[in-house]
């Protein structure tokens, strides 16, 4: 079994506080597996994050800039500062950039979720960046959402999984209000982050 230890360059809201003490195991894993650790970076596009990714980069496996962010429309935008790229293609830590529901917007985002088209063109344009520019894969920072749309969001992701996993990349979620379970969809509350890779594995198999 791996473990993800999630690390911040900076704590610039109550949800960085939540996030910086969590410890996350991934559930891919065998009998008697080996435990082993990744340390999942948080970055933001300042110059102090930068110079912390510097200068913590021998300590990193995974970078997750806080990069796109996805409308009502399921259209993304965004960018990586090209030095990180080049620092961690040089330094072999993986990348994988968050995409950010836009403002964090509760009626947008619903009407993301139950607009199947919308959904489409989004899962399209993450395949289009893993490939394009070589990312590890994709993490799902989407925030406010209404129990209500817990299954469309579950859906979402599912759709994202799929998607990603053919094209060699990974996905993950973090979920800070509630965690939305692909097994028997409960919500829950806690942080999920990279488990929701192996869940939404596990849901593949089973359709």
């Amino acid at each position: 079994m791996r473990t993800i230890i999630a690390l911040f360059s900076e704590v610039r809201s109550m949800r960085r506080v939540a996030l910086l003490v969590a410890t996350v195991a991934l559930l891919h894993s065998t009998a008697g597996a080996q435990i082993a650790s990744e340390r999942l970076f948080y970055y933001t596009d300042t110059e102090d994050s930068y110079a912390s990714f510097v200068k913590h980069i021998d300590q990193i496996s995974i970078v997750a800039p806080e990069s796109y962010i996805i409308d009502s429309l399921g259209i993304m935008w965004g960018n990586i500062d090209r030095r990180v790229l080049e620092l961690a293609k040089r330094n072999g830590v993986r990348v994988m950039p968050l995409i950010i529901n836009e403002t964090f917007h509760q009626p947008s985002l619903k009407r993301l979720l139950a607009d199947t088209a919308a959904r489409g063109r989004s899962v399209r344009t993450m395949v289009d960046l893993c490939r394009q520019h070589g990312f590890w894969g994709l993490q799902f920072d989407i925030e406010n959402v209404s129990l209500e749309d817990r299954d469309r969001l579950t859906a979402w992701y599912t759709e994202a999984a799929r998607a990603l996993h053919g094209a060699g990349c990974k996905i993950s979620i973090a979920a800070f209000t509630g965690r939305v379970n692909l097994r028997d969809h409960s919500p829950t509350i806690g942080f999920s982050s990279m488990e929701m890779v192996f869940h939404a594995k596990e849901a593949h198999r089973n359709h």
